[in-house]
């Protein structure tokens, strides 16, 4: 058998060749390990940002613009025209004190245009007959005392005074529709009333009138027959 004399060859399979090697890869390894961590480190710190949030935009509330309609008063110091039925009276009514009827008044400016106003003072009373062709003529300081026009009324008609019918005796008012009381503000006004049975039968006259304020004021007549 032969053997070998020669000097011993560190190959790689050797003991201490293995123990070196084995010992540069755990360095190597370690410092792998600590570049990708300082890195990863490095590269964590270098991407930390603050994000400031923008400004928040408020919104502002919608307001929806409405427009309070109202009735449109007329100015003062308004001529008043002719004052309008609404309705008109029948023209033949009875005396039997228990048929009822119903007249209405709009007031009106010179050009029939209606009146809106609160302070319009409104009667209704009977008078004999006013011939046709004929006008009622009443004082204007009567008209004037606004707080006297409840009272009766005295008118004339060529001269001749032409006397109210007083209540109760002719046009009996129900309590509802005073006889003399105030417009409403669009310047309308209603009068229910019955017939007294002790008025005589005959022709006679329903006259209306609208005051504004005793400063200007106007009336109108419609004739009725009395059954």
């Amino acid at each position: 058998m032969q053997t070998w004399s020669g000097p011993e060859v560190a190959g790689t399979h050797s003991p201490t060749r293995r123990f070196a090697t084995t010992v540069l890869l755990i360095f190597a390894l370690a410092g792998l390990i600590a570049g990708f961590a300082f890195g990863g480190l490095t590269s964590s710190r270098s991407r930390t940002t603050t994000i400031t949030p923008p400004p928040i935009k408020k919104t502002a509330p919608v307001v929806q613009s409405t427009n309070a309609v109202t009735p449109t008063a007329t100015p003062e110091n308004v001529l008043l025209g002719f004052p309008q039925w609404s309705p008109a009276p029948p023209p033949s009514e009875s005396a039997a004190n228990s048929t009822g009827y119903t007249i209405g008044m709009q007031a009106v400016d010179k050009q029939k245009k209606p009146v809106h106003s609160a302070d319009l003072t409104c009667k209704a009373w009977l008078v004999p007959q006013i011939p046709a062709g004929q006008i009622l003529n009443i004082d204007s300081k009567v008209l004037k005392d606004v707080n006297n026009l409840s009272n009766p009324i005295q008118g004339t008609v060529n001269g001749q005074p032409v006397q109210e019918v007083l209540p109760g005796t002719g046009l009996t008012f129900d309590p509802s529709t005073p006889q003399t009381a105030r417009c409403s503000s669009n310047g309308q006004i209603t009068w229910k009333y019955t017939i007294s049975s002790t008025l005589p039968p005959g022709n006679y006259s329903i006259v209306i009138l609208v005051d504004w304020k005793g400063i200007h004021f106007n009336w109108a007549w419609d004739n009725i027959a009395i059954k």
